[in-house]
């Protein structure tokens, strides 16, 4: 496992990486990743700033053929979109749920909205 890595799953894994655009989503890579499914996390910016974070782990079944990815909801984050190559380390400190395939947009989001809700709550608890 590169040295960037751990996997501890009942504390952190923090791959470093930087932020890209990969369909409008961001995608990160160099790292084993843990199981599939969605995660309360702590996003570090290069910067110093930290922010909460829901972590996105797997395939996005409601999207076919997509590739195995990372993607970071970066809850407060007010960059514009477009501000990507900054360096990022995510600290996976919660199980959210399992990833599943919705019938449409419209429901993912909404699931999002409860995901984030959940991410925040468990990390400032």
């Amino acid at each position: 496992m590169p040295s960037d890595c751990s996997d501890d799953r009942t504390n952190s894994w923090a791959p470093s990486s930087r932020a890209t655009n990969a369909a409008g989503r961001s995608a990160s890579q160099g790292c084993l990743l843990p199981a599939d499914g969605v995660y309360a996390a702590t996003a570090h910016l290069d910067d110093g700033r930290a922010f909460i974070a829901a972590v996105s782990i797997g395939i996005k079944p409601t999207f076919t053929g997509a590739r195995r990815t990372v993607e970071a909801h970066l809850l407060g984050f007010d960059g514009a979109i477009g501000d990507y190559g900054w360096s990022l380390r995510l600290a996976l400190r919660r199980w959210v749920r399992d990833q599943v395939r919705f019938t449409s947009v419209d429901d993912l989001v909404r699931q999002i909205g409860i995901d984030t809700a959940r991410c925040r709550e468990e990390l400032h608890a």
